[in-house]
């Protein structure tokens, strides 16, 4: 979690850059798979979080994402943030990657 409050810190500007494009294939991920509501906030299950990665051949790390979720079993936009995040860099914990997280989003369809 620390690396991602350091990238969050870093690069907030690059994350609001992103930060509505996300919020549409997050929406999107939800409409087209299981979603959860909890409270007003629509949610993922944790497989249809795994297989929107899968569609977009973005790897998880499970122990990433168990650290992410803390023990829920759902996935809201701000673990979909932290889980890219993580993602974008690779595994490796000690490195921002931060032209990752771009490469990332342009896989995704953002530019």
């Amino acid at each position: 979690m620390e690396l991602i409050k350091k990238f969050k810190e870093v690069e907030s500007k690059l994350i609001a850059e992103f930060s509505e494009d996300l919020k549409t294939q997050f929406i999107f991920a939800c409409a087209t798979s299981d979603q959860i509501m909890a409270g007003d906030e629509k949610t993922l299950s944790v497989p249809s979080f795994l297989e929107f990665g899968l569609n977009k051949k973005i790897r998880f790390n499970e122990i990433h994402l168990l650290e992410v979720l803390e023990g829920k079993n759902q996935v809201g936009f701000e673990e979909f943030m932290n889980l890219l995040v993580l993602a974008s860099c690779g595994g490796e914990r000690t490195k921002l990657g931060l032209n990752n997280f771009t490469k990332l989003m342009s896989h995704m369809g953002i530019k």
